[in-house]
């Protein structure tokens, strides 16, 4: 067990600098043109969000279907196509998807916590 663990701590410490390493290194033109195309954006300017996905790309922590899916997700979440949903529409539809989860496996769940800009804790309870 000691054996593995301290495999398993020294790999983690290579992935970090592997990871630090990357991140230190020049984004390449192609890298870039790239990511650019995998996220439909034109423009010689990089928001932060387009960073980061093109630095997790480089470290291999996300592979671009991955990243396409988190998009598609966000679309159908962006109703009015603004670029963002907010804290409280994105609570009532997470709400919405335990409700419905628990309901196909008869518990009942209590929300602890109304105010969606907290942390909800969620109780269930079978229903008899």
């Amino acid at each position: 067990v000691a054996l593995g663990t301290f495999a398993s701590k020294l790999l983690e410490a290579h992935q970090r600098r592997v990871s630090a390493e990357k991140l230190d290194q020049r984004i390449s033109s192609g890298e870039l043109a790239y990511v650019k195309h995998l996220l439909g954006v034109a423009g010689d300017e990089i928001q932060l969000s387009e960073y980061i996905q093109i630095q997790l790309l480089r470290m291999n922590a996300i592979d671009a279907n991955t990243l396409n899916e988190l998009r598609a997700s966000f679309e159908r979440l962006d109703i009015d196509g603004s670029g963002s949903i907010s804290r409280d529409f994105l609570m009532r539809q997470s709400k919405r998807k335990i409700e419905r989860l628990c309901d196909s496996h008869g518990l009942k769940p209590t929300f602890q916590n109304a105010d969606p800009a907290e942390e909800v804790e969620v109780m269930l309870e079978a229903s008899i």
